[in-house]
């Protein structure tokens, strides 16, 4: 008994063996370099580092950190020390410079979305166990992808951002290959693309693609497909795709699904959002569609294919201009918002539908987008057409600031330099009975208060964002001029998200305040929205 005890207090005691010192010494490098104090979560570096964040220890040695989405900054010290580390994580933060040695042992590397710089072929050539390195989203550059080569069981790539003309030789003999990530790149030639048989996820966003790869066509374990933000015309590969279960359309200027989508017999999830489509005829023949996205179609009716769709579940229509009597026969979760329903069109769908709880109608837009003109010293009246009885009125200047106004109409007298501005109005309704809620929030379509000593063109070029605040979609309006680039910062002024799309999904952002960046042919502006 007393051995059995002995041997039971050794095991409890090397369970809980302090990592190495020398490999301690290196993560409190790491905490120091990269700005530790100031990380969403830091570190007690009087614990032990078995204890702390994203730190996994085996041994005595440190066998995983993850640190993604953590506000590290700063540069990367040497991590050599770690002799056993499997896996490194620091996606989404702010580390910058040139990336040390790391150690042969990793399997794992994810560094996306930060702002390394340097040859990557220099580090990762050392890195024969890999089995997932992802890339995208810094400054990196590759003299030679041989590396690649070296980390036969490589099963998940992001090159994503890379400047990448064709995809690099080296990459075709990923036998292993499972998930492939090129988006934000200019590939042309795609003829080692054939020879990943493994490949289940495909990311060939935004490449400026006129069709989808012929060498596509040979890729038959793909499940997962993107090829979003392109402007693709010829969809004949997907003829060969019959096995893909998720597709994004979405941002291709197409105003017809395209006929090659019938083929597509297993789709379960298809998003066609920020087009212009006008026929869904195709859409009838998909008998396993289970989530629909429409979002940003300028549609004014919800189209009739929808209801031929027996096993859809979600379908999203939010930022269109559906306005008019709702559908019974929708699926159970619909999002409505952003859209032009009244609250009665709103309030006899949801009556209807009382028994399903997963319709988001909230909010609408309303009115028309107006210009007033007006001089400093001088008066002014916004108007929007809601009644006060019904509704309560908040008006908000710059679409984001309560300006405490709560009348119908908003007068200004004697203005200041610092009214000219976009405003909106929040019309909130809430109905309460038998222990139960209703309500909706509707808010104004933009209205400029422009310095008439400007001058028509002027005043007619004025910007704006709205809804605000936002829950799903943020949507620009330039005043005419054609937007280069669009770009949203944290409170921190980390850039969060890039795009050159006058409506912005906004959806996955914490609540808080943002502020967006807008540059146009002309001028750059910057505003500030919440998001709920």
């Amino acid at each position: 008994m007393k051995k059995f005890l002995l041997f039971l207090l050794i095991s409890v005691c090397c369970s809980a063996q302090s990592v190495l010192p020398e490999e301690k010494a290196a993560l409190i490098r790491l905490y120091n370099d990269a700005g530790g104090e100031g990380w969403a979560i830091p570190w007690d570096t009087d614990a032990e580092p078995s204890e702390w964040y994203g730190i996994t220890t085996e041994d005595g040695h440190v066998t995983e950190i993850k640190l993604n989405s953590n506000n590290l900054k700063g540069r990367l010290p040497s991590l050599a020390a770690l002799t056993k580390l499997k896996t490194l994580y620091l996606n989404a933060n702010n580390l910058g410079g040139d990336l040390p040695q790391l150690p042969p042992t990793l399997r794992a590397l994810d560094i996306r979305e930060n702002s390394f710089t340097g040859d990557i072929s220099l580090v990762a050539g050392s890195l024969t166990n890999l089995t997932e390195l992802n890339l995208g989203g810094n400054a990196l550059s590759a003299s030679s992808f041989s590396f690649l080569q070296n980390s036969p069981l490589m099963a998940s790539l992001d090159l994503s951002g890379f400047g990448l003309k064709e995809i690099p030789e080296p990459l075709g003999r990923l036998s292993s290959l499972e998930i492939l990530n090129l988006s934000g790149n200019e590939i042309r030639d795609f003829s080692a693309l054939a020879k990943l048989s493994s490949l289940k996820e495909l990311d060939l966003s935004g490449n400026q693609l006129a069709k989808v790869p012929n060498e596509a066509s040979a890729l038959k374990s793909l499940e997962i497909l993107n090829l979003s933000q392109n402007k693709i015309t010829d969809f004949s590969a997907l003829h060969s795709l019959s096995g893909l279960q998720w597709l994004s359309l979405a941002e291709n200027e197409l105003k017809a699904a395209p006929a090659e989508l019938g083929a597509l017999k297993d789709l379960a999830h298809l998003d066609m959002s920020g087009n212009r489509l006008e026929n869904f005829q195709i859409l009838g023949r998909l008998k396993n569609l289970q989530l629909l996205n429409l979002d940003r179609n300028e549609l004014s009716a919800i189209p009739a294919e929808v209801a031929e769709l027996p096993r859809l579940q979600y379908l999203s229509l939010i930022g269109n201009q559906l306005s008019g009597e709702i559908p019974q026969n929708l699926p159970d979760i619909v999002q409505l918002q952003n859209n032009r329903y009244s609250l009665n069109e709103i309030k006899n769908f949801h009556s209807a539908r009382r028994s399903f709880t997963d319709i988001a109608y909230s909010p609408q837009r309303y009115d028309e987008t107006e210009t007033v003109a007006a001089r400093e010293g001088g008066e002014a009246t916004l108007k929007q057409s809601l009644p006060t009885d019904v509704y309560k009125i908040s008006w908000l200047k710059n679409l984001d600031e309560y300006t405490g106004v709560s009348t119908k109409n908003f007068q200004l007298g004697s203005i200041k330099k610092t009214d000219f501005a976009d405003y909106t109005a929040e019309a909130y309704y809430l109905e309460t009975s038998g222990g139960g809620y209703f309500e909706l929030s509707l808010f104004r379509e933009p209205v400029t208060l422009a310095d008439g000593a400007l001058g028509t063109e002027e005043a007619d070029a004025s910007f704006a964002v709205y809804p605000n605040p936002a829950s799903d979609y943020l949507h620009i309006r330039c005043g005419g001029e054609r937007l280069e680039s669009a770009v949203i910062f944290d409170q921190s002024g980390r850039a969060i998200i890039k795009t050159d799309s006058i409506s912005v999904s906004v959806a996955a952002l914490p609540a808080g305040v943002y502020t967006i960046l807008i540059k146009t042919e002309g001028t750059v502006r910057s505003f500030k929205f919440i998001k709920k």
